[in-house]
């Protein structure tokens, strides 16, 4: 199983509410593809985020002004998580939410989209870990504008 680190920013929302979705609704909102940057390509596929796998460890962390582990959680199946989420796509582990309460959350922040691909919210259902070894944000190397990247 490999361990994932998530640096989540002001650009969606704040760590409280990045915090809420991951503690009181179980997940992880992240897209599965971009929207083409010109109005004649395709959809470009989000190439990190589709490796991430059921029984992952995922780290999330705020990285703007607070640059704090936030916490850690173990990425569950879709599938079994209960009936707001299903399986988004053959591969990977992303789940598309069909609860209504958490799609009403992701919908109230300006900074949540929908997926272009799936037309819905899509991310990572998550199920909080206990004793995990944590790193301090200033250890983990975030290249460049990376938002996911594999631990070693």
């Amino acid at each position: 199983m490999a361990a994932w680190a998530y640096k989540a920013t002001n650009s969606k929302a704040g760590s409280g509410f990045t915090q809420f979705l991951a503690n009181s609704h179980r997940f992880l909102a992240r897209t599965a593809y971009y929207p083409p940057k010109r109005p004649d390509t395709k959809l470009v596929r989000a190439a990190s985020a589709w490796n991430v796998a059921i029984g992952d460890t995922f780290h999330i962390y705020f990285g703007a002004n607070e640059k704090r582990h936030l916490g850690a959680y173990t990425v569950m199946d879709p599938a079994k998580s209960g009936p707001g989420f299903a399986k988004a796509g053959t591969k990977g582990a992303f789940a598309e939410v069909r609860d209504t309460k958490l799609t009403d959350a992701l919908t109230s922040m300006p900074g949540y989209k929908m997926d272009p691909f799936f037309e819905c919210y899509v991310g990572y259902v998550l199920e909080p870990r206990r004793g995990v070894l944590v790193r301090q944000f200033k250890d983990v190397r975030w290249p460049g504008q990376h938002t996911l990247i594999q631990l070693p």
